[in-house]
């Protein structure tokens, strides 16, 4: 999106602005939204910066909701660390009459976490929302929106990936900070990528705090002139802390790989 898109919202942040009317926001996965209105308000919880957009999402509809506020948090926690905010919401509202849903984004050290509102009985995980977390951890790593990312990922993260079948080198071992650097690399040099995925299995903990997932994932994209098909299985582990997801850690193996269409 880059600078001229966060100069938009440094302007209306400039301007107190309650928006006399939209302003068109192109995400990074292509979606416009309308940013009605950017403003500070006091809170029991602190002082906060709210982000008020409309898009044509039922609000019934959350999983879809949260995949556009993480979308806008990319660019929106610009705004909010320049005003040395530790609390920020963004507010949604859908093309029909209702009560707009909040998505509410806490800075915990130096690491910003969203506050899940779709969890299950007692405040827990269970399979279908770790079902739908997953779904809405690809937006970030596939659009490239770091910054979106790193709400779910642990500072502590680890993550490994190795090719058992095609090649006899050890598994590659990645931090955050690495892991975030090469997928931007590997981005630059793909064309016409697309992914279909599958979910193998979900386990939760029976205290419903941490889950543990299994996928595979289909890419099939044009490298250097050349088409490729990859093929990888991850285990993946999630921990629930305070109220927010956090992924922990992440096993990768690269189950099939095949050139041209």
């Amino acid at each position: 999106m880059g600078a001229i898109r966060f100069l938009v919202l440094a302007a209306l942040l400039a301007l107190g602005t309650q928006a006399a009317s939209a302003d068109p926001f192109r995400v990074n996965s292509g979606k416009v939204l309308d940013i009605r209105s950017i403003k500070a308000e006091d809170a029991a919880a602190g002082r906060t910066l709210v982000m008020t957009y409309a898009g044509n999402t039922p609000l019934s509809d959350r999983l879809a909701l949260r995949k556009e506020a993480d979308e806008l948090w990319e660019h929106f926690v610009v705004n909010v660390e320049a005003g040395g905010y530790k609390r920020a919401v963004i507010r949604a509202r859908g093309p029909e009459r209702g009560k707009p849903v909040d998505f509410i984004f806490v800075k915990r050290g130096a690491a910003w976490r969203t506050l899940e509102n779709g969890l299950g009985p007692k405040g827990r995980l269970n399979e279908a929302f770790v079902r739908g977390f997953l779904d809405r951890l690809r937006e970030p790593l596939r659009t490239g929106s770091d910054n979106a990312a790193m709400l779910y990922m642990g500072r502590d993260w680890r993550g490994t990936l190795s090719d058992p079948k095609f090649g006899a080198y050890p598994a590659k071992s990645f931090d955050r900070a690495s892991y975030l650097r090469q997928a931007a690399a590997g981005r630059a040099q793909v064309a016409d990528y697309s992914q279909t995925y599958e979910v193998l299995g979900i386990e939760v903990s029976p205290d419903g705090t941490a889950a543990r997932t299994e996928t595979r994932q289909t890419g099939r994209m044009t490298v250097h002139g050349q088409r490729l098909t990859i093929v990888t299985r991850s285990i993946d582990h999630f921990e629930l802390r305070g109220g927010a997801m956090v992924w922990i850690r992440s096993q990768g193996s690269i189950e099939d790989r095949r050139v041209g269409r």
